[in-house]
Parts: C-alpha cells; structure tokens; sequence
C-alpha cells in the first residue's frame, strides 16, 4: 500500500465514525425525550408532581441537542445523575469490577470448554458426545438471565454458599454466579467448537504420524492436540 491509499483507508474510517456517532446522537436524543415523556406521564398518574426542566434545554432545538450530546461525548462530561453525582464517576467505579467479572467468566468458560472437549476426544464414546453436545445446545438456547435465576435460586437461596451480587475487592466468590451466568454461553461454544477440531486432527497425518512413533492418546491430546486448537 502507498500512501495515498493509507490516507484513504484512514479517511474512511474517519467519516465511518462520524456518521456512527450522528446515528448514535439522533438515537440518544430521541430515547432521551422520550424517556422524558414517559417520565410525565409516570407522574401524572401517581398523582405526583414533576419538577419542570431547564428552560433552556426546552428553548433547544433538536439539531443543538445533537450537537450537544456529541460535544458531551467527546469532552467525556456526560453530566450528573438526579442526586446530582458525575456520570463518569460510576463509569470509573465500575471499570474494574466489569473487567475481573469478563477476565473471570472468558476464562473458565473456555477452559472448561476446552478441557471437557479434549476430554471427550479421549474417551470417545458416542452416548457422552451426544449428552454434553445436546447440553451445550440447551444452553446457548437458553437466555442467560434464565441461567442467573436458575443459579441464585439453587447457590444463594436453597444452599446460601454465595452471595447473590455486589461487589467485593478482588473476592472471586462475588464473581462465582455472575461469572457461571456469562461464561456458560463461551463454554457452550468452546466445547462444540473445540470438539470438531479436536477430532479434525486426530485424523491428520501428523498425529497418525505420532501414533506410529508410540505415543499415548492422553499424551497426544493434551499436548499436542491442545496447541494447536488453543484459541491464541
């Protein structure tokens, strides 16, 4: 590539941005007027009565409000909440718990599905692929609030060994559920995807190569096999 398609390339994912960020302002002002008159209308029916917004917010157009809510997104001010906090610091507050809970439910859920598939390859009988891949099944079919349910009801309500939320430090029983809750759609998927690449190669020509040389199946799989179908 020379440099006038670089600078093309980068124009184009320039303007792709922008026209991104136009569609995601409209969508923003829009949601926001009328969660606004939804909000009216919540009051006025309990017999309660809302304090009246700003004047001049009502004064603004609907291309200003546009502009605005981009002019908000890229100084990152995205304001203060009704009891008058800063929207970015409950941003800031919840970086770190969001990465731990994602770090935590990725990496079981593949592990797990990569170690039971490896698993199966080694036993190799027909009646347990069957039974973990119509379980994986059930659950990539199943929401995953289904799954936070079916959890909390048995961890937390009928055994109580884990809290059901919140957040403390770097405790991993905090992440148990939640983590359980995301990571079984990755395990899911880990396990049938790993699985068919697991028996691809045990028929290529390199492993019929290592049968012949004497090597274990155990050894075969979980040593060389894994390379090579580790999601890297």
């Amino acid at each position: 590539l020379n440099s006038k398609d670089i600078i093309r390339m980068v124009a184009q994912e320039f303007l792709k941005f922008l026209f991104f960020l136009f569609l995601l302002s409209i969508i923003s002002v829009v949601l926001s007027s009328v969660r606004m008159d939804s909000k009216k209308f919540l009051f006025a029916d309990s017999g309660m009565k809302l304090s009246e917004p700003d004047q001049s917010q009502d004064q603004r157009g609907f291309i200003k409000k546009i502009f605005q809510f981009q002019k908000s997104i890229l100084a990152f001010d995205f304001g203060e909440t009704e009891n008058g906090e800063k929207v970015t610091s409950h941003i800031f507050a919840r970086i770190i718990p969001t990465l731990h809970l994602s770090l935590f439910s990725v990496a079981v859920g593949s592990l797990l599905g990569i170690g039971s598939a490896l698993l199966l390859v080694v036993l190799n009988k027909k009646w347990i692929v069957a039974l973990f891949s119509q379980f994986a099944k059930i659950i990539l079919s199943t929401p995953i609030f289904v799954v936070s349910v079916i959890l909390i009801l048995i961890f937390f309500y009928e055994l109580s060994l884990l809290p059901p939320g919140g957040y403390s430090g770097w405790n991993v029983l905090y992440l148990v559920m939640p983590g359980t809750a995301l990571g079984s759609r990755v395990f899911a998927r880990q396990l049938l995807l790993a699985y068919d690449e697991a028996k691809n190669e045990m028929n290529s020509y390199y492993i019929t190569f290592l049968k012949s040389r004497g090597f274990g199946k155990k050894r075969i799989v979980f040593k060389h096999i894994l390379i090579k179908i580790f999601p890297v």
